[in-house]
Formats: structure tokens, sequence, C-alpha cells
């Protein structure tokens, strides 16, 4: 188990594994008579998914979905190519103590299995969606930021375990393995759709309008987890277009909720490591709002 912190959001996440019984008891209950009598390669199946609650619930949905006989059938799977060779990848990341490998040998398969599931015009398309929801914050996602399609695709990968449609929600931990083994060259790309999808929607808040507030408080939470992604050396990304979108979050965590401290960490942050500058604007209670905006607009001026 670790705590993290979630894009500076201040939120902790703990993750342990089942006991081996209490694994056995999870699949047998999800596949109901479907594996009776197999109990030992039950077993095998969670001892290979190393007990994680995450990779037993995503490989059990697969096998539903794919009519696997018994579990000894879907580790020999695991043993095929995407899977196989993703194994090695993950080991060699470095973060065994955050998922085990077979986490990402499961989500291979998923993956590999998707692209056949998807419109025939546009087979990268639910592939792209699972990427985009890996920048955003883990719940409570909007699904206004998707298409019509992708909101089909979202009924998709629910099967699949892969996000919950409550409140459109995936977990942070298949966020984590997607942006680590399955970006591919989208990484930019995928940063950049959202950055115009967010800015699109948080045009319309005002922070003088109360009317518009929940704007913010419904989409700001996304903003900051996508900033958050931002690396040094990312040339590729819109930073105009990014730090508009941050410093309209501001206005929204500054003024109407008064998170001076979030605002200024996120706008610091996002200076100091894809612009690299060496006096960052400090957005702190000791600013007036004035200074807030003329120190803005020189910061934009000069990125221009």
């Amino acid at each position: 188990a670790w705590a993290q912190d979630r894009g500076g959001t201040d939120e902790c996440m703990e993750v342990g594994s089942y006991s081996g019984a209490e694994a056995c008891n999870r699949v047998k209950w999800l596949m109901g008579s479907q594996w009776e009598g197999i109990g030992e390669e039950v077993l095998e199946l969670v001892t290979a998914l190393k007990l994680f609650p995450l990779a037993i619930e995503q490989a059990v949905a697969y096998c539903k979905e794919n009519l696997v006989a018994s579990p000894r059938e879907f580790l020999e799977r695991m043993k095929s190519a995407p899977a196989g060779s993703l194994k090695a990848r993950a080991k060699k990341s470095g973060r065994g103590n955050e998922y085990p490998e077979s986490f990402v040998e499961v989500l291979g398969l998923i993956w590999q299995q998707l692209v056949d599931l998807a419109d025939e015009a546009d087979p990268s398309g639910i592939h792209n969606l699972l990427r985009k929801l890996a920048f955003l914050y883990p719940d409570d996602i909007p699904s206004d930021l998707f298409d019509e399609t992708e909101k089909r695709y979202l009924v998709v990968l629910r099967k699949f375990s892969l996000v919950s449609l409550e409140s459109v929600s995936v977990h942070a931990m298949t966020q984590d393995a997607v942006r680590d083994f399955f970006m591919g060259q989208s990484r930019i790309s995928t940063m950049n759709a959202l950055v115009a999808s967010l800015q699109t929607k948080m045009d319309r808040f005002q922070q003088h309008k109360k009317a518009t507030h929940f704007i913010g408080a419904r989409y700001v939470r996304h903003v900051r987890m996508l900033v958050s992604h931002v690396r040094e050396g990312d040339k590729e990304l819109a930073r105009g277009d990014i730090l508009r979108l941050a410093c309209t979050a501001t206005d929204y965590l500054r003024d109407v909720v008064c998170h001076f401290q979030a605002a200024q960490i996120m706008i610091e942050n996002l200076l100091v490591t894809i612009f690299t500058a060496p006096k960052p604007v400090r957005r702190d209670s000791r600013l007036s709002t004035a200074q807030h905006e003329e120190s803005r607009h020189l910061l934009l001026f000069e990125l221009a």
C-alpha cells in the first residue's frame, strides 16, 4: 500500500491486496457457475495476478466478455503478444511497488480487444478515449467533454471494468498504467485535445456571475489534474493554451473559493516545469486582483 498526491489535490490513495481466500471467493462470485469445480485453477489465476484487486476485476470482466473456458486458458492468453512483451516493460519501469506487472498484462489483453469493438471508421477512437480519461481527475468526469461516439465507447469500457458510469469515473491505477504503457505517440495530442475541450467549458465561467460558478466547480479539478501532468520538455504542447486554461481555473480558485495556495501552486509549477520561467508569477492573498491581472497579462504577452 502507498499514499500519493493526486495532482495537487491533497488527496491520498492507499491500495492493498486480497488474501488468497478473498481473491478466490471474489472470482467465484463474479463468474458464477461458469467456473464451478475448478478452484485450483482459480487459485493459480489470482496468484498470477498477485492478488491485486483491480487486476482480478478486469481479468474476470475480460473472461466473461470472451467466454473464456477456464483460468488456465486466460493465463495462456496473457503470455501472448502484446501482453507478454508488456510484462518486460513493466518490470523495467520500476513501478512494481505501485502495481504488479500482471496488471499491465491484463490491460494489454483488453487494449488489444478494444480495437475490434471500435468503429471501423476510427479504430483508434476507443484507445484515444481511454488516453483522455488517464489525464483527468478520476471521479465525476463530465460526460460532455466527450463526443457522441466516445460516450458510446464508455459503455464498452465499463464492460471491462475500466470505468464506472454512475458518475463517470476511472480507477487511478488504470490511469497510471495507461499513461505509463499505452500512450504511444499520442501523449501531447491527447493533452492538447483536453485543453481545448476544458477551455470551451471554462469559457462559460465568469467570476462576477454567481450563476456560472457551478462551471468552475465542475471542471476545475480536471484542469488541475491535467496541468499536473505537464512535463519539462513538452515542446509540442500548446503552451499558451494550457496557460490560459490554468489562469481561468486560477480565477475560480482564487476569487470564488479562496483557494489562494492551490491557485499559486498550479501556476508556478506549470511555469517552472514547461516555461522554465526564472521568476514565476506569485499568486497569493497578498496581491490585489489588479496586480494578479497585470502580472498575468504581462506573462501571456511574454509567452505569445
